[in-house]
């Protein structure tokens, strides 16, 4: 199974999400967009695990949850962004590498590493994914994106996802939910 844990989004932060991709489509002559159901940030890609990892991984999530200092925090969109590529741009959304953000996805990243995955070794760039092989006007696309106002979005937990296809379309399912809490001494 393709899995990854990731950060999921409250329907008024979809909305807005939305709202850019649209600007995004809107100025594409072609490109696949990520479906609003699948729109995430994700922390950790882990690829193909067995079904037998899934108990170690969520053993992680919770460490990492129980040596987050806090409860929970807030993600704040820093703009768009795409890499470049020559069958057309990865186009995303990009936020801020807060304080907690980061300490969670250092928690999980040495959990998970301590446990023998497979963790990427290049820095990490909060972004989702607002559509792949896109060749659009990016100054008509990004003109008035940062006069858009996103809710807050407070993170309170992290999601275990797989990713498969069903029908022929990208699905995420969360297979395991762990809440950011300190615990008590």
């Amino acid at each position: 199974m393709r899995t990854f844990i990731a950060i999921r989004f409250d329907e008024a932060v979809k909305e807005k999400i939305t709202e850019v991709q649209d600007k995004l489509k809107a100025a594409a002559e072609k490109g696949r967009f990520t479906d609003r159901d699948n729109l995430h940030l994700t922390l950790i890609f882990l690829g193909e695990v067995s079904p037998n990892d899934i108990m170690d991984i969520n053993e992680a999530m919770k460490n990492a949850a129980a040596d987050f200092e806090g409860s929970g925090f807030t993600l704040k969109v820093s703009g768009p962004g795409r890499f470049k590529k020559k069958g057309g741009d990865i186009c995303w959304l990009g936020f801020e590498k807060s304080s907690p953000l980061m300490e969670i996805y250092t928690l999980l990243s040495d959990e998970l590493y301590e446990m023998g995955f497979d963790i990427e070794d290049r820095p990490y760039t909060p972004h989702l994914t607002l559509g792949r092989q896109i060749r659009a006007d990016w100054q008509d696309f990004t003109s008035g994106i940062n006069d858009i106002k996103f809710p807050v979005q407070t993170v309170k937990s992290i999601s275990l996802m797989e990713s498969s296809r069903v029908n022929g379309k990208l699905v995420y399912s969360e297979l395991t939910k762990v809440f950011l809490q300190k615990l008590s001494e």
